[in-house]
């Protein structure tokens, strides 16, 4: 029973931020861009609420190791995944927003349709978006720095990239659907 109440939770969280990026991408009309291995981080605030939120001391103590792998886990795999995440938009032009970005930095690079490779640095930046939910993405692969990809996370915000009103309403469609999770998980708790 502790461990449904600790995803009860878990799901009401998960749903309030994703209405709160909903109406922040809705009320500015502009899209969220951030370092995607800071997004994966988000999910360790999440995932201690729910584990404390329990209050059975028995239970935490028995389950230490599962929140301690879990959030091991989280800090590797947010390693591994290096890249720019921008919700609220699928430009088709973010190749080119980041190509004049590389170019005003002097960086000399290739460029082929969704991909930009920097040849120096032996770094590949892939773009992809999806028009139906309304996002965009920069995987990075390469030697790259935390430093880079905050570096063009910066420069993204400050361009005009387009708003895509697809975003707000999967992100809030998401969030009704987790909140009817979640009163179906009290009313099987009751």
């Amino acid at each position: 029973m502790n461990f449904l109440l600790s995803i009860k939770t878990m799901v009401l969280i998960t749903a309030l931020v994703s209405l709160f990026q909903a109406l922040f991408v809705l009320i500015r009309r502009r899209p969220i861009v951030f370092n995607y291995s800071h997004y994966l981080l988000t999910l360790i605030p999440i995932l201690l609420i729910s584990y404390f939120s329990i209050g059975d001391d028995t239970f935490m103590i028995n389950n230490i190791f599962i929140l301690f792998f879990s959030i091991a886990l989280i800090f590797i795999i947010s390693r591994m995944f290096c890249g720019v995440t921008i919700l609220g938009s699928s430009d088709a032009e973010l190749q080119n927003k980041l190509a004049d970005y590389l170019n005003n930095r002097g960086i000399e690079f290739e460029q082929i349709p969704k991909t930009i490779y920097i040849n120096k640095k032996d770094v590949t930046l892939s773009i992809t978006s999806n028009d139906n939910f309304g996002t965009s993405g920069i995987s990075i692969k390469g030697k790259v720095t935390d430093l880079t990809v905050n570096n063009i996370v910066k420069a993204l915000r400050q361009k005009n990239l387009q708003f895509n009103i697809k975003y707000p309403i999967y992100a809030a469609v998401s969030a009704v659907l987790l909140l009817i999770t979640y009163f179906m998980l009290i009313s099987i708790s009751h």
